[in-house]
């Protein structure tokens, strides 16, 4: 890794607030309208690609934490497609971590930032197809980044996402 890459995630992981590096400001605790640099924006959402960094999901879901986002929920078709588009774009390879487990009741997914079940899926040909064994889900390159039901413990590249918030109104009073 590149030595401006690893200043840049000891900025994001130590919680560093206000601090500047080469004239970009770095606050790792407000959200806002925009992106941070290195994420991608789309709707009202914003995604970071690891690709540099192999981790099992349960390091990938805190990994994401650490930078105040979470493992990527994928809710609908459009969503999707952007996040397979963006791995294309980005001559992804191997496995993506998403944030959907089937680890407390085997074929029951749910979404790990709300708790939520998986109501949109888009599984590869022939998955789930792990059993108890594969409680985790991943976008693989062999399926056109389509689902795949993996063991958690791999290591594999991972997606996180974090929601804008919109500037609200002044409270007065």
């Amino acid at each position: 890794m590149e030595l401006q890459s690893l200043f840049l995630w000891i900025f994001f992981l130590s919680g560093i607030e206000g601090t500047y590096f080469h004239g970009v400001e770095f606050n790792a605790t407000q959200r806002a309208s925009t992106c941070r640099v290195g994420w991608t924006r789309y709707q009202n959402s914003c995604y970071l690609f690891v690709s540099q960094e192999k981790e099992d999901w349960a390091e990938a879901h805190y990994h994401c934490g650490v930078l105040h986002g979470y493992l990527a929920d994928i809710l609908d078709a459009d969503e999707s497609t952007f996040v397979k588009t963006e791995l294309q774009r980005r001559h992804a390879s191997g496995c993506f971590y998403i944030g959907a487990t089937d680890v407390e009741l085997d074929g029951q997914w749910l979404w790990t930032n709300t708790d939520d079940p998986v109501l949109y899926t888009d599984w590869g040909n022939g998955e789930p197809n792990g059993d108890i064994a594969e409680n985790c889900i991943c976008l693989h390159d062999n399926h056109q980044f389509r689902w795949v039901d993996v063991k958690c413990n791999r290591d594999f590249s991972f997606i996180c996402k974090m929601r804008l918030t919109e500037p609200g109104p002044d409270v007065i009073g």
